[in-house]
């Protein structure tokens, strides 16, 4: 929850940058990444009764929308349970346009990631997520957690705690 090792706190005459002394992990809302496809997959399993029978391709990139999702690698054909441990972005763009923007916002308004909240007496950021159907790539991105989505890291925290447990 270090934002900045150099700085020193007990000598702030060095004029640290803007939000040096600002806790990240608590008060901000960053881009969640590769983490989010919890979410999308949560509401896939929530909106898609099929889930677990589907198979997924992956050939390194899909075209959704006109637009190029690219993956990490090259997959082949995969199951759910391939697509979350490749965290394929190939599979997990097409989960987010076949479960739709609504139900991917609602799921994760649902799990707290969208609201503020307290950590031990501390308001935390409040995260967003916000795209429509009419943009498939731009849906295909924010379910794979790389469009305009931020999540509270603390939120997040919680989040993949209750999934654990």
């Amino acid at each position: 929850m270090t934002s900045t090792p150099s700085q020193d706190p007990a000598d702030p005459s060095d004029s640290p940058a803007e939000g040096t002394y600002l806790n990240k992990g608590i008060s901000s809302a960053l881009t969640p990444g590769s983490t989010f496809k919890l979410v999308t997959l949560a509401a896939a399993i929530d909106t898609m009764p099929d889930i677990y029978n589907r198979s997924y391709t992956c050939s390194g990139s899909i075209d959704i929308g006109g637009d190029t999702i690219n993956c990490t690698g090259v997959h082949g054909t995969q199951d759910i349970y391939g697509a979350l441990a490749n965290s394929c972005n190939c599979a997990f763009g097409e989960l987010a346009v076949s479960v739709g923007a609504e139900k991917l916002k609602e799921c994760a308004d649902r799990a707290g990631l969208t609201s503020a909240g307290m950590f031990d007496g501390i308001p935390t950021g409040a995260g967003w997520i916000e795209v429509q159907d009419d943009a498939p790539a731009n849906l295909a991105w924010a379910g794979i957690g790389q469009h305009t989505d931020t999540v509270n890291p603390a939120a997040f925290l919680r989040y993949i705690g209750a999934i654990a447990n």
